[in-house]
C-alpha cells in the first residue's frame, strides 16, 4: 500500500496548492500539479519506494495526479463534463489498488525517523506504511475531498453557471464544515467509534435545518422562488452524501491496510 499511500499524499497536495487561488487557471494546474508530483518523489525517496515494481507503480501513480489535475479544474469541467476527472480518479485508483502488492513495504529514512522519535506503536501499527496511508487520507479529506464534491455537484446542475445566484449562497461554512465533518468521520471511525460518527452526520442535519428553512417563503411565493428552496436542498442532500461517501471511502481504505 506504499504507492497508494503515496498517490493520496501527492493528490491531497496538488489540490491543497491549486484551489488556493493563483489567478490563472492554468497557472493553478501547474503549479499544483508540480508540488504533486514533487510529494510523489520525495515520498518515494524517504520512504525507500524505489524498486523496479515501485518505479512502474510511481509512473503509473504520477499519470493519477497529473490527469486529476488537469481535468479537475471547474472550467475543463463545465467544457467536457464531470464525468472525465471523476473516472480519471476512479481508475487510476483502482489500478493502483490491483497492483499495490506489488510496491514495496516503506521503510527507509521514514522508518528510522520513526522509530528514533520514539512515538507509540511505531514498531507495530504506526510503521512508515500506515504513517504515509493515514497521512494521505487524512489530506485527502481535507482538500480533494471538496473537489470530488464540487465536481459531482456541478455534474448533477446543483452549481448553477459562474455568475448566477447558487445555492450556495443560503449555506454559508460549506468548504470549510465539509473537510471538518470528514476528518472527524474519518478519525472516529478509525477509533472504532462508529456510533458516534453517525451523530456527526446526523447533527450535520439538524444545524443545516434553520438555514433550509429559512430558504421557504410562506408570503406570496412564486414558481421560481419556491424552485429555489428545492435547489438549496438538493444542493445540500448531493453535497452532504458525496461527502460522507468520501470519508467512508477514506475509513475502508484505512482498514484494507
Amino acid at each position: 500500500m506504499s504507492v497508494v499511500a503515496l498517490a493520496l499524499l501527492a493528490l491531497g497536495v496538488a489540490d491543497a496548492v491549486r484551489t488556493r487561488g493563483w489567478g490563472d487557471p492554468r497557472r493553478a494546474r501547474t503549479v499544483g500539479g508540480l508540488c504533486g508530483l514533487g510529494t510523489l518523489i520525495l515520498g518515494a525517496l524517504l520512504a525507500g519506494v524505489t524498486s523496479g515494481a515501485d518505479l512502474g507503480l510511481l509512473l503509473l501513480a504520477a499519470a493519477l495526479v497529473c490527469g486529476w489535475t488537469l481535468t479537475a479544474g471547474e472550467g475543463v469541467v463545465r467544457r467536457h463534463g464531470a464525468r472525465l476527472p471523476l473516472t480519471v480518479l476512479a481508475a487510476g485508483f483502482a489500478a493502483l489498488l490491483l497492483g499495490s502488492g506489488a510496491a514495496s513495504p516503506a521503510g527507509g529514512l521514514l522508518q528510522r525517523w520513526l522509530v528514533w522519535s520514539g512515538l507509540p506503536a511505531t514498531e507495530t501499527a504506526l510503521d512508515a506504511d500506515r504513517v504515509l496511508l493515514l497521512a494521505g487520507l487524512l489530506l485527502v479529506q481535507a482538500a480533494t475531498g471538496n473537489v470530488i464534491v464540487r465536481l459531482v455537484l456541478i455534474g448533477v446542475g446543483a452549481i448553477r453557471d459562474p455568475g448566477a445566484p447558487q445555492p450556495s449562497d443560503r449555506l454559508r461554512g460549506g468548504r470549510l464544515l465539509g473537510p471538518m465533518e470528514r476528518l472527524v468521520i474519518l478519525g472516529l471511525g478509525l477509533a472504532g467509534q462508529v456510533t458516534a460518527a453517525s451523530l456527526v452526520i446526523a447533527a450535520k442535519g439538524l444545524i443545516r435545518f434553520p438555514e433550509l428553512q429559512h430558504s421557504r417563503r410562506d408570503d406570496g411565493v412564486s414558481l421560481e422562488d419556491s424552485l429555489e428552496v428545492y435547489e438549496v436542498t438538493e444542493y445540500f442532500l448531493i453535497g452532504s452524501f458525496v461527502s460522507w461517501l468520501v470519508a467512508l471511502a477514506a475509513l475502508a481504505v484505512a482498514q484494507l491496510a
